[in-house]
């Protein structure tokens, strides 16, 4: 028998801003949580950022989905996953509950803020999950099993895809191909985010004009519309690298952008990249009166997992004959075959808009300071972060704002 297990998190940005920070407004720590998820995030990143051009994935999205899969993991498999994901039995009751208690704490919605998360599981007709696994994901992940035969490819991916697409607002759409289920694929999980949000004040559209974007590898600056604002922001900087903190209106999440001093710096950025770093910089940041300039960009990625998850320690995961998912349906028998992830992203005055989903395919076997500027016209990472929680939403770099 085979098994194919989808896990989608998808996770999408709308309407998102910057203004200043009120002057009595405590400094943000965005890393001062969930701390498993933010090593994670660094740590994935230095496996996936090989190669040129953007990039946009959301640690929350496949974090989750291994998470949910893990849940019928067992023995070494379990062992891998836990030290990788960072979490001491992660499939135990306790940290399955802990992880869907972390989602729940996430959704917020008003008139000005949305976070939505949802959950889902079709299961071939006739197949049966173990009553706890059942049960984990129906308690901590709120994801209902649905009847689905994967024998009609079509009709299924046709019925996934619906779905996903759904739960993002479109965002995400076609995600699989009829070839891209097998008529004995056993079961998909899938878990979508929603984000939508506007910035504490929009850009004003006035003030975006052309200006200069340097552009790895090309000889002459690329002409990009660039964004402008000013106002109070959490700001860092020192001899290497400015950091800013770009919050979105309800004050709990915000944009945190890493600019390195040097035009060609970006790779050195990335080597330092980590969940300490991160917090260090976070820490150090304090409030200043800042001119900021950010290019528009608009651009989407997709790529698969199996390999960079197997170098970061997992392997026992997707070997046949090592896998050990009995916690799903009883039998030792099932291994994950493929994890793939895709994101988007768009980003303009009046916000910022991003979506990604990750399958994962198993088969048997503060004080004022002088005006500072602010201005991102070279390659830069950029943060999405959940400030309550500290979970990073969204991780990615802009090598070229006109690209794809």
């Amino acid at each position: 028998m085979r098994l194919t297990a989808f896990v989608a998190m998808i996770l999408a940005m709308v309407n998102c801003g910057v203004l200043a920070l009120a002057e009595d407004a405590p400094a943000t720590r965005l890393f001062g949580g969930a701390q498993a998820l933010d090593r994670f995030s660094a740590d994935l990143y230095g496996h996936i950022s090989g190669g040129k051009g953007n990039l946009v994935y959301s640690p929350l999205s496949i974090y989750s989905a291994l998470m949910m899969t893990a849940a019928g993991a067992r023995g070494a498999t379990a062992t891998e996953m836990s030290a990788v994901l960072g979490v001491a039995d992660v499939a135990s009751a306790e940290a399955q509950a802990a992880d869907g208690a972390l989602l729940g704490q996430l959704r917020k919605s008003d008139q000005d803020f949305q976070l939505h998360i949802a959950s889902a599981i079709w299961a071939q007709e006739g197949f049966k999950c173990l009553p706890a696994f059942q049960s984990i994901l129906e308690n901590d992940y709120g994801a209902k099993v649905m009847g689905i035969d994967f024998r009609d490819p079509g009709r299924a991916s046709g019925a996934i895809n619906d779905w996903v697409a759904g739960e993002t607002a479109g965002k995400i759409t076609n995600l699989f191909s009829p070839e891209s289920l097998a008529p004995d694929t056993r079961m998909v999980l899938a878990n979508a985010i929603y984000f939508k949000a506007d910035w504490q004040s929009p850009f004003l559209p006035g003030l975006t004009r052309d200006a200069d974007f340097h552009v790895a590898g090309q000889a002459n600056p690329s002409q990009t519309p660039m964004m402008r604002t000013r106002g109070v922001f959490l700001f860092s900087q020192d001899d290497q690298l400015q950091a800013i903190e770009l919050p979105y209106r309800g004050g709990t999440v915000a944009m945190l952008i890493l600019l390195p001093r040097s035009i060609d710096g970006l790779g050195n950025l990335e080597s330092r990249l980590s969940a300490k770093f991160l917090a260090d910089v976070v820490d150090g940041m304090q409030r200043g009166a800042v001119e900021a300039a950010i290019p528009k960009f608009k651009f989407s990625a997709q790529f698969g997992l199996a390999g960079k998850l197997k170098e970061m320690g997992m392997a026992a995961a997707f070997t046949p004959g090592r896998a050990d998912f009995s916690g799903i349906d009883g039998q030792p028998d099932l291994f994950i075959s493929e994890v793939e992830h895709k994101a988007f992203i768009s980003v303009d005055e009046k916000g910022t808009e991003a979506a990604a989903a990750t399958g994962i395919v198993m088969s048997p076997t503060a004080m004022m300071m002088p005006r500072m500027t602010f201005t991102a016209d070279h390659p830069f990472l950029f943060l999405i972060c959940d400030q309550s929680t500290g979970l990073v939403l969204f991780l990615g770099r802009v090598e070229d704002p006109k690209g794809s």
